[in-house]
């Protein structure tokens, strides 16, 4: 899996192939006050909160104000190349299914690209 997200994730493949242009369903764990920046996916998102409380918003950057939280069951969808973001509160496990392959992550701005940074594989 290449680096596409901030230190600190975890990530586990649940179903499909992220690498191909077919349906696939990622397990995602943060760690408490894990952000991940604002970004955008070519294809549609679908997350299901699985444990832990998750702060969420949609825009270019960070806005608290404009923000809503999940708790564990709640779920959400974000349209293709509508910027998403997020903050954990506590740990937070999170099922994301994207509709089509591969799977693609564009961050609104170059500062939060995460670079040379990487996250474990499985948990």
């Amino acid at each position: 899996m290449p680096t596409i997200l901030p230190q600190g994730a975890r990530v586990t493949f649940v179903s499909g192939n992220p690498y191909l242009p077919e349906k696939c369903t990622v397990k995602f764990r943060m760690p408490d006050k894990y952000v991940l920046p604002a970004h955008t996916h070519p294809q549609v998102e679908s997350v299901v909160l699985e444990s832990g409380t998750l702060r969420v918003g949609l825009g270019k950057k960070i806005d608290r104000p404009h923000s809503v939280l999940l708790v564990a069951g709640d779920s959400a969808s974000t349209p293709a190349d509508v910027p998403p973001w997020s903050i954990a509160d506590g740990e937070v496990d999170i099922m994301v299914t994207y509709e089509t392959g591969p799977m693609r992550i564009a961050y609104m701005s170059k500062r939060d690209e995460p670079g040379s940074h990487s996250f474990s594989s499985g948990y």
